[in-house]
Protein backbone atom coordinates (compact mmCIF):
# COMPACT_ATOMS: atom_id res chain seq x y z
CA UNK A 1 0.00 0.00 0.00
CA UNK A 2 2.83 2.43 0.81
CA UNK A 3 4.36 1.80 -2.61
CA UNK A 4 1.08 2.94 -4.15
CA UNK A 5 0.86 6.03 -1.94
CA UNK A 6 -1.84 4.84 0.45
CA UNK A 7 -1.87 6.37 3.94
CA UNK A 8 -2.17 3.68 6.60
CA UNK A 9 -2.10 5.85 9.73
CA UNK A 10 -5.05 4.08 11.32
CA UNK A 11 -3.59 0.63 10.65
CA UNK A 12 -0.18 1.73 11.92
CA UNK A 13 -1.73 3.20 15.08
CA UNK A 14 -3.69 0.00 15.63
CA UNK A 15 -0.51 -2.07 15.29
CA UNK A 16 1.27 0.18 17.82
CA UNK A 17 -1.58 -0.25 20.32
CA UNK A 18 -1.61 -4.02 19.80
CA UNK A 19 2.16 -4.22 20.40
CA UNK A 20 1.87 -2.13 23.57
CA UNK A 21 -0.94 -4.34 24.89
CA UNK A 22 1.22 -7.46 24.51
CA UNK A 23 3.73 -6.16 27.06
CA UNK A 24 1.55 -4.02 29.32
CA UNK A 25 1.98 -6.40 32.26
CA UNK A 26 5.75 -5.93 32.25
CA UNK A 27 5.29 -2.27 33.19
CA UNK A 28 2.88 -3.32 35.95
CA UNK A 29 5.42 -5.81 37.29
CA UNK A 30 8.18 -3.20 37.00
CA UNK A 31 6.07 -0.66 38.91
CA UNK A 32 5.22 -3.18 41.63
CA UNK A 33 8.92 -3.85 42.24
CA UNK A 34 9.72 -0.11 42.02
CA UNK A 35 11.77 -0.48 38.86
CA UNK A 36 14.14 -3.11 40.23
CA UNK A 37 13.64 -6.52 38.60
CA UNK A 38 17.26 -7.66 38.96
CA UNK A 39 17.19 -11.17 40.40
CA UNK A 40 13.41 -11.24 40.72
CA UNK A 41 12.02 -14.67 39.97
CA UNK A 42 9.12 -14.45 37.57
CA UNK A 43 6.93 -17.50 37.00
CA UNK A 44 5.30 -17.62 33.59
CA UNK A 45 2.33 -19.80 32.73
CA UNK A 46 1.66 -20.21 29.02
CA UNK A 47 4.07 -19.73 26.15
CA UNK A 48 1.82 -20.34 23.14
CA UNK A 49 0.10 -17.63 21.13
CA UNK A 50 -3.23 -19.18 22.09
CA UNK A 51 -4.38 -22.10 24.19
CA UNK A 52 -4.42 -25.65 22.88
CA UNK A 53 -1.66 -25.00 20.34
CA UNK A 54 2.12 -25.07 20.15
CA UNK A 55 2.10 -21.95 17.96
CA UNK A 56 4.46 -19.29 19.32
CA UNK A 57 4.32 -16.94 16.31
CA UNK A 58 3.34 -13.51 17.65
CA UNK A 59 3.17 -14.95 21.19
CA UNK A 60 3.10 -12.22 23.81
CA UNK A 61 5.09 -14.50 26.10
CA UNK A 62 8.19 -14.02 23.94
CA UNK A 63 7.90 -10.23 24.02
CA UNK A 64 7.38 -10.29 27.78
CA UNK A 65 10.30 -12.66 28.33
CA UNK A 66 12.62 -10.46 26.27
CA UNK A 67 11.75 -7.36 28.30
CA UNK A 68 11.91 -9.13 31.65
CA UNK A 69 15.32 -10.59 30.83
CA UNK A 70 16.56 -7.14 29.77
CA UNK A 71 15.48 -5.86 33.19
CA UNK A 72 17.43 -8.61 34.96
CA UNK A 73 14.59 -10.93 35.95
CA UNK A 74 14.95 -14.71 36.10
CA UNK A 75 12.14 -16.59 34.40
CA UNK A 76 10.75 -20.06 34.89
CA UNK A 77 8.04 -20.99 32.41
CA UNK A 78 5.50 -23.73 31.95
CA UNK A 79 3.52 -24.69 28.87
CA UNK A 80 2.69 -28.33 28.32
CA UNK A 81 2.62 -28.07 24.53
CA UNK A 82 4.59 -25.03 23.31
CA UNK A 83 7.67 -25.49 25.52
CA UNK A 84 9.74 -27.27 22.89
CA UNK A 85 9.17 -24.51 20.35
CA UNK A 86 10.26 -21.90 22.87
CA UNK A 87 13.32 -23.95 23.78
CA UNK A 88 14.27 -23.86 20.09
CA UNK A 89 14.10 -20.05 20.17
CA UNK A 90 15.37 -19.19 23.66
CA UNK A 91 17.40 -22.21 24.66
CA UNK A 92 18.56 -21.89 28.26
CA UNK A 93 17.91 -18.14 28.62
CA UNK A 94 14.98 -19.15 30.83
CA UNK A 95 14.17 -22.19 32.97
CA UNK A 96 11.36 -24.61 32.21
CA UNK A 97 9.18 -26.36 34.78
CA UNK A 98 7.59 -29.79 34.63
CA UNK A 99 4.20 -28.54 35.81
CA UNK A 100 2.41 -25.30 36.55
CA UNK A 101 2.92 -25.43 40.31
CA UNK A 102 6.64 -26.19 40.26
CA UNK A 103 7.00 -23.05 38.16
CA UNK A 104 6.03 -21.11 41.27
CA UNK A 105 8.85 -22.33 43.55
CA UNK A 106 10.15 -19.18 45.29
CA UNK A 107 8.68 -16.95 42.57
CA UNK A 108 8.20 -13.27 43.29
CA UNK A 109 5.26 -13.02 40.91
CA UNK A 110 3.30 -14.92 38.29
CA UNK A 111 2.56 -13.80 34.73
CA UNK A 112 -0.13 -15.74 32.87
CA UNK A 113 0.38 -15.26 29.14
CA UNK A 114 -1.94 -17.87 27.57
CA UNK A 115 -5.52 -18.79 28.44
CA UNK A 116 -5.04 -22.52 28.99
CA UNK A 117 -8.05 -24.02 30.77
CA UNK A 118 -5.81 -25.52 33.47
CA UNK A 119 -4.84 -21.99 34.55
CA UNK A 120 -8.42 -20.84 35.08
CA UNK A 121 -9.09 -22.53 38.43
CA UNK A 122 -5.74 -23.06 40.12
CA UNK A 123 -5.20 -24.24 43.68
CA UNK A 124 -4.61 -20.86 45.30
CA UNK A 125 -3.51 -22.36 48.63
CA UNK A 126 -0.82 -24.38 46.89
CA UNK A 127 0.21 -21.32 44.92
CA UNK A 128 0.65 -19.31 48.10
CA UNK A 129 2.77 -22.08 49.63
CA UNK A 130 5.07 -22.22 46.61
CA UNK A 131 5.59 -18.50 46.08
Amino acid sequence: GKQEGFDFQILEATEEVNQAQKIILVSEIDNYFKGDLKGKKIALWGLAFKANTDDIREASSLDNIKLLLEKGAEITAYDSIAEENVRNVLGNKISYAQDMYSTLENADCLLIATEWSEFKNPNFELMAQKM
